[in-house]
């Protein structure tokens, strides 16, 4: 599961749908059209994409930054409109939702940015290549663990120095504690906290 920006369509009868980061498959024939209201955007490419990021913040790659222009131009030519932006509290996310919101003019369209649209928590994976770990625990394993709905990572330790500066004041709560930060995460964790957001803010 990998983060996204949830930009809500007022008064339209299409969800655009649009999908970054194939190797192989060219951004205009990852736009479709079903019904509904609401226009989903997986980030690009990000920094080494063979390795498992995680929660931790890296930034877009070039190819990230044009895919995310490149699917605010196909938006723009066919005349979407925008209300609402909801993304992750990553880098990543927020600034394609920016360059697409960018691309169709619409750049002062309200931006809600929240944790529980931030990528799965790859756990102890994060940061490791994922063909060095399938050398070390075998192809299914590995798979196991990025595929498997209920089967979360190996935890990450809460003083290892990854996970101290994955736990950043962005996470801070009213009352000063840093919320929400988890150790690792299982498919089916990481739907339940998205299903949450669906339901208080975008359903």
């Amino acid at each position: 599961f990998e983060e996204f920006a949830c930009i809500v369509n007022p008064g339209t009868t299409f969800r655009t749908i649009y999908v970054g980061g194939s190797n192989n498959t060219d951004v205009g024939s990852l736009i479709d059209f079903i019904p509904g209201h609401a226009f989903l955007s997986l980030f690009g490419p990000a920094v080494d994409p063979n390795r498992f990021t995680g929660w931790v913040d890296v930034d877009l790659t070039e190819r990230g930054i044009n895919e995310a222009r490149e699917a605010g131009r196909l938006l723009s030519a066919d005349s979407q409109q925008h209300d609402l932006v909801c993304t992750s509290r990553l880098r990543r996310a927020i600034r394609t939702a920016c360059l697409v919101l960018s691309g169709t003019d619409q750049c002062w369209v309200p931006m809600v940015k929240d944790w529980r649209l931030n990528e799965q928590h790859s756990g102890e994976l994060c940061g490791q290549n994922k063909r060095h770990l399938a050398e070390e625990y075998g192809v299914d394993q590995v798979m196991a663990w990025r595929r498997t709905y209920d089967c979360p990572p190996p935890q990450m330790p809460t003083d290892n120095p990854l996970q101290r500066f994955i736990a950043d004041e962005r996470y801070r709560a009213t009352d000063g504690i840093i919320t929400h930060v988890p150790v690792s995460e299982s498919l089916e964790m990481t739907s339940a906290r998205v299903q949450s957001l669906w339901e208080d803010t975008l359903k």
